[in-house]
């Protein structure tokens, strides 16, 4: 009886283990995942060129937004954050990723979410600087 005991908690015990292990091998892949797609982030706002206007007086620059993803310079001047070529997914993006960086459709929207906001509010900034 206590040999039963015995060998049914040390079968408790290797299941716990194994969960808990699996538990910390999904941790890591999904900690590993996100840096990846931090990492996709940055090298996309790093690559997307914005030539904004010194002053609008002055004119410097072409007042041009460049994405690494689409070959259309936009213009800043006529910048709405509704209307923002950010507002949609362009399937350049998606296709961009992809062949890039390896990414299946589900994880373009996931980096596709996080480079948008920091480009909307990056772009939103120059324009208040420049309106000063």
């Amino acid at each position: 009886m206590k040999i039963e005991k015995i060998t049914q908690i040390m079968m408790m015990m290797t299941d716990i283990n194994m969960n808990l292990q699996e538990n910390i091998r999904r941790i890591l892949r999904e900690d590993t995942l996100d840096r990846y797609y931090n990492y996709i982030v940055n090298h996309l706002v790093k690559s997307t060129k914005i030539d904004a206007w010194s002053n609008f007086r002055t004119r410097r620059g072409d007042g041009t937004i460049s994405y690494p993803f689409f070959n259309i310079p936009s213009d800043i001047k006529h910048y709405r954050r509704d209307t923002s070529p950010l507002m949609f997914l362009p399937s350049m993006f998606s296709d961009y990723c992809q062949h890039m960086y390896g990414l299946e459709r589900k994880e373009t929207r996931i980096v596709w979410e996080r480079y948008k906001e920091i480009m909307l509010d990056k772009i939103e900034d120059i324009l208040k600087r420049l309106s000063r």
